[in-house]
């Protein structure tokens, strides 16, 4: 069920980024002119991976890309994050486990305040989730100051998170070539909206039950509260674009 799920919603942001859209033909050009635009970015730490540009008349400009997060960009996020004191290292074991090898989907819309200029602004959302890995119950006891039973400490949860995330950026795109763009970018993603689930990834007695559930509640809690609280990052974006 789980990997039917994930096949389907992948195929779905799949082909959202596949689309075709009218873009703006020139950064300084007439406020009709049309084109589209495909990227190879990153936006570090979030994602990497494709998108697509969708610009309509007056400057204004729509995107969606759909990437990656690798082990790489989550570290770091969880090492600034550790370094201001926002939450300790078997937190940060948590929240990598949770999003290993998640699928980041972006959308948003942006406008040029400059007709003649690369300059840019964007705002937008991003999802990131379809990953998840085993944490041991000794980590999550430890976060939520739980005492499980001796006989659950070997044991271990399967974490998986989808989060939600606001996005803005600003930044300069050049032009390389007739058709070769570069774009430079900086802004935030914050997070507003966390959803984990933690599940024993053992057959559980009837007996441990009520504890197992109790335990996982607890770390699911804990997750999406770190989450909303502390997970926001500044983001740098490098971008390489083919216009059509």
């Amino acid at each position: 069920m789980r990997r039917s799920r994930r096949s389907a919603f992948a195929f779905v942001l799949l082909a959202t980024v596949a689309q075709v859209g009218i873009v703006q033909a020139d950064e300084g050009g007439q406020a009709g002119a049309s084109s589209v635009s495909i990227e190879l970015l990153t936006d570090f730490p979030i994602h990497i991976g494709a998108g697509v540009q969708v610009s309509a008349p007056h400057r204004l400009e729509f995107f969606t890309s759909l990437g990656v997060m690798p082990r790489g960009y989550l570290d770091t996020i969880n090492a600034i994050s550790e370094s201001i004191g926002w939450y300790d290292e078997l937190t940060s074991e948590l929240i990598a486990a949770s999003l290993e090898n998640a699928l980041v989907w972006r959308v948003g819309v942006g406008w040029r305040p400059l007709q003649e200029r690369g300059w840019y602004v964007r705002g937008g959302y991003s999802f990131a989730a379809l990953g998840g890995g085993l944490s041991g119950t000794e980590v999550i006891a430890a976060v939520t100051d739980s005492s499980p039973s001796s006989a659950d400490d070997a044991r271990s949860f399967a974490v998986d998170a989808r989060v939600h995330l606001l996005d803005i950026e600003t930044g300069w795109r050049v032009r390389l070539h007739e058709s070769w763009t570069l774009r430079l970018g900086i802004g935030g993603s914050f997070t507003v909206l966390a959803d984990c689930a933690v599940t024993p990834d053992w057959d559980v007695s009837r007996g441990r039950a009520i504890a197992v559930r109790e335990l996982a509640a607890s770390g699911e809690n804990y997750l999406e509260d770190v989450f909303q609280k502390y997970v926001h990052t500044v983001t740098l974006t490098v971008a390489t674009g083919w216009r059509f």
